[in-house]
């Protein structure tokens, strides 16, 4: 069963966003199989565990086995991070080949019109309010549930995407109503934290319901509590796997007018993994770090999440077995709709929040955001932000 999960288990740290998939696969009588733990269609396959979990792991057989997806999104977020809805449209094809578009939007950090494009070998990240596309070389991955791309967008989506995979599922209520449509609700929490009370998947924490057609066990609605974010809520405006996609889709012609730059490639197994004078060298601006007097505090690397004009630069720190980050970044200055407890900090106004154990701590300094995620105590979280330099 672990086998299934690995594939969709996506190491996220801060922004979160979209897309998950099922397939039109319509089981003759759902309730039976729910206990019976049989997947339609696919061969010498036999699931065990609690009703919940057995939707979940059939679910997330099916979008590994998946050769295409196409789907239509609308996400809500209503947390300190970004407040606003985006509507998205999904290609995916086996071979590395993706097409994410933001048809429209209200969050600042998702500008509509903006894509990313994979042909399996090249990809191009648009911007239309920069007027810029970033090339460069495909991400490669052997899932079409890996959306590519260094965007908040992609970041979002892959985020979502690993819900199905790595959650623990309880099931709730066979008698939920999504748009008129009969669903089940299913809570879902990290498979970590639910089974061994930690989790290992990033620093996403979150909790929340999963809403499935009873008919066909298709995604209808996802409304999750996510750690540093906030309420995040998806629907499903349409959705099919398998379906022929039109190979135009994962192919982009520059637009006149449109400037190319080159979009900065893994230089290491360990993803843009860069040392701390590199991504200050990069940002242009002083990024904030534990001071050196802390030998406790090991700093293994800085990793870069975004395009190179609207970056956030993530520090990724130990002291002891404690892994955490430091999240810095223009984007994440100032960020209204913050929720949670109110702290004089550094001369300034902070916000504490915690989400199953996984705390956040954020301000603004100098116009840059900064925010410490991880497993830590409230004590714990400012004493590191006292320590930066």
């Amino acid at each position: 069963m672990n086998r299934h999960r690995s594939i969709l288990s996506l190491p996220v740290v801060l922004l979160v966003m979209l897309a998950l998939a099922l397939s039109a696969c319509q089981p003759t009588s759902t309730d039976a199989m729910i206990h019976t733990g049989t997947y339609p269609g696919i061969r010498n396959l036999t699931l065990t565990g609690s009703p919940g979990q057995q939707l979940l792991d059939r679910i997330a057989q099916r979008l590994n086995s998946a050769k295409t997806l196409h789907g239509r999104f609308t996400l809500t977020l209503q947390g300190r991070a970004a407040t606003g809805t985006i509507k998205l449209e999904q290609w995916s094809a086996q071979g590395g080949k993706s097409r994410n578009e933001t048809l429209t939007s209200t969050l600042p950090q998702a500008v509509a019109g903006s894509l990313t494009v994979s042909d399996g070998k090249k990809m191009w990240q648009y911007d239309p309010s920069q007027k810029v596309v970033y090339v460069g070389p495909a991400q490669q991955s052997s899932s079409i549930l890996a959306v590519p791309g260094r965007g908040q967008v992609q970041l979002l989506l892959n985020t979502l995407l690993s819900v199905f995979g790595s959650s623990t599922g309880t099931l709730v209520s066979d008698k939920a109503s999504v748009d008129g449509k009969a669903a089940y609700q299913v809570h879902v929490v990290p498979q970590e934290s639910g089974d061994q009370g930690g989790s290992n998947t990033g620093s996403l924490s979150y909790q929340g319901e999963v809403y499935l057609d009873k008919s066909s066990e298709q995604p209808l609605r996802m409304d999750l509590m996510l750690a540093s974010l906030g309420p995040v809520s998806m629907h499903f405006d349409a959705f099919e796997l398998n379906a022929p996609v039109d190979s135009g889709k994962f192919t982009f012609v520059v637009p006149a007018g449109v400037k190319e730059e080159a979009l900065p490639t893994a230089n290491s197994s360990n993803s843009d993994l860069l040392s701390l004078a590199q991504a200050q060298k990069k940002a242009g601006y002083r990024l904030l770090a534990i001071s050196g007097d802390h030998s406790e505090y090991i700093l293994n690397g800085v990793t870069t999440l975004g395009t190179p004009k609207n970056a956030i630069y993530l520090l990724n720190y130990m002291q002891g077995s404690q892994v955490f980050t430091i999240a810095e970044g223009v984007p994440l200055a100032n960020l209204e709709g913050a929720t949670g407890q109110s702290l004089n900090l550094r001369s300034t106004n902070a916000i504490f929040a915690q989400i199953n154990n996984l705390a956040s701590l954020a301000w603004t300094e100098k116009g840059v955001g900064i925010r410490v995620t991880g497993h830590l105590t409230q004590d714990q979280a400012t004493t590191i932000a006292r320590l930066l330099i």
